[in-house]
């Protein structure tokens, strides 16, 4: 639309049906069509030098714009336009939105243009920006499992947006809070992981990290941890002979360093010593 010579840049990464792009221009652009078959699309404006206009409607910076489905859009880029783009496979969507919200997600109930707060925003770009970048360096699985981190980050983000200030909302963001735990617990070594790396991870305070446990599954986070820790004792117990394991040895490893009080926990949750797991083979 603009003269003069079109620069652009693309960084892309695909795995499988969901992608994940950044995409830049220098000119004013008109760009028509629909999203990719089968998958929710939507893209979050990082910058621009004037709004852009979708569907008539005027675009701020900090906006998510949705492609409806099976619907072609025509959007009126801005110059110096810096945005990222993710599809992911409706019925991926709407089962993370479940997991996240406890409600399906309505395709058809979400607005062409959602605005974000500056804080939602700079979380989501930067996690966009990291993920661009560090998707260079990891292996297929790591790939997979970051890309699955940033489209459950963005889709919150979006429904967020969406949602009213009421219990609903709370509700949501306890579900969101207590899943984004459990990542990181299942993902890293769960020994190095306490309740005050949680917080910083997920940027919350120990208070409301706690309230979100009682609130979605009745137990509080440290308790929640206790047990992740006693199962991994248990799996290796129940996989080992006397003399293979040191019972001390396997307990440290996994952050309980008082015996007495290790196996009064051991015994309560699954209703014997651990030595007796161990001696069953």
């Amino acid at each position: 639309m603009t003269a003069g010579p079109l620069e652009s840049s693309l960084d892309l990464l695909q795995v499988g049906q969901k992608q994940i792009a950044r995409e830049k221009w220098n000119r004013k652009i008109v760009y028509r069509g629909t999203g990719m078959p089968g998958c929710f699309s939507a893209a979050l404006v990082l910058k621009q030098a004037e709004p852009a206009v979708l569907f008539g409607e005027k675009i701020k910076t900090g906006s998510i714009v949705v492609q409806p489905p099976s619907r072609e859009a025509e959007l009126i880029g801005s110059t110096n336009w810096d945005g990222v783009n993710l599809a992911v496979p409706f019925s991926e969507a709407r089962s993370l939105a479940l997991n996240l919200t406890g409600d399906d997600l309505d395709f058809d109930d979400i607005p062409p243009v959602s605005s974000l707060t500056q804080q939602a925003r700079k979380r989501l770009g930067l996690a966009a920006q990291d993920l661009l970048r560090r998707s260079k360096q990891a292996n297929e699985f790591e790939t997979k499992h970051l890309l699955d981190q940033f489209t459950k980050l963005f889709l919150w983000e979006l429904i967020s947006s969406q949602a009213s200030k009421s219990a609903s909302l709370q509700s949501c963001r306890s579900a969101a809070i207590v899943s984004r735990a459990c990542d990181i617990a299942y993902s890293d070594d769960v020994c190095s992981v306490g309740l005050v790396e949680l917080c910083s991870e997920i940027g919350v305070s120990l208070r409301t990290l706690h309230y979100a446990f009682r609130d979605c599954i009745g137990i509080s986070p440290a308790t929640w941890l206790r047990r992740i820790r006693l199962n991994k004792v248990h799996k290796t117990l129940s996989a080992s002979s006397v003399g293979e394991v040191q019972i001390k040895g396997v307990a440290i490893e996994n952050g309980f360093f008082h015996q007495g009080h290790f196996a009064q926990q051991y015994k309560r949750v699954f209703g014997c010593l651990p030595e007796e797991t161990l001696g069953r083979h």
